[in-house]
């Protein structure tokens, strides 16, 4: 479905969507929806950039999210993609591969691998990274809670990746994630006192709202 082509649409979330030429409406019962990006040279086109800055400030005002699907990138190209997504403050999606070969699976745990990273390496507002972004929540929800499971809530989530990835690449590709973001941080400990500190960090901001002191 073309982007051109919402307009017809009642649904709530719409993904996958080619960014073509811009809509006349948006729909007031839209709230979601995805892009398929479109790269040259191991970055976005400019033609995209353009339409894609287009379609954020044509959609803003009705509140809608936008997030960009990347599906086959190199390792190296997750840092720079995450800036520029960062500064358009659109959502990203790292799409799992369509063979669940061997080879694929290596390579897609690495693209996850270098995203997880440059986002903790990341300073500024940092895009939402569809499933990095999952599994660290998760990953901070069983330091503070001990939850062993943190099912998705959200349709995009759902469909794109649980309903997709088999089982076995699921529990392959969260070992790897765990042992990337804690070889960064330098160690599980790390990882569990930063945390343990962000999570102290913020309750004293939000209970320094609420009292008036904040």
């Amino acid at each position: 479905m073309n982007i051109s082509e919402i307009e017809k649409s009642e649904e709530e979330c719409l993904h996958g969507l080619v960014l073509d030429k811009m809509p006349d409406t948006i729909p007031d019962n839209l709230k979601e929806v995805s892009v398929k990006a479109e790269l040259k040279l191991g970055a976005l086109c400019p033609e995209f950039v353009t339409k894609l800055v287009t379609w954020t400030i044509k959609c803003k005002p009705k509140g809608v999210y936008t997030i960009v699907e990347f599906k086959d990138l190199e390792p190296e190209m997750v840092s720079r993609l995450i800036l520029v997504c960062g500064n358009l403050q659109v959502g990203i999606s790292l799409v799992p591969p369509t063979d669940f070969t061997p080879d694929e699976l290596s390579n897609y745990k690495k693209v996850l691998n270098e995203a997880a990273v440059a986002l903790l390496k990341f300073r500024g507002s940092a895009p939402y990274l569809f499933p990095v972004c999952n599994y660290l929540e998760y990953m901070a929800a069983n330091v503070l809670s001990g939850v062993t499971v943190l099912e998705p809530k959200d349709l995009y989530t759902r469909y794109t990746f649980k309903n997709i990835l088999p089982l076995d690449w699921v529990d392959d590709i969260k070992s790897s994630l765990a042992d990337a973001v804690y070889e960064h941080l330098g160690g599980k400990e790390k990882f569990e006192e930063s945390v343990k500190l962000m999570a102290y960090v913020t309750s004293n901001s939000v209970e320094g709202k609420i009292s008036g002191n904040g």
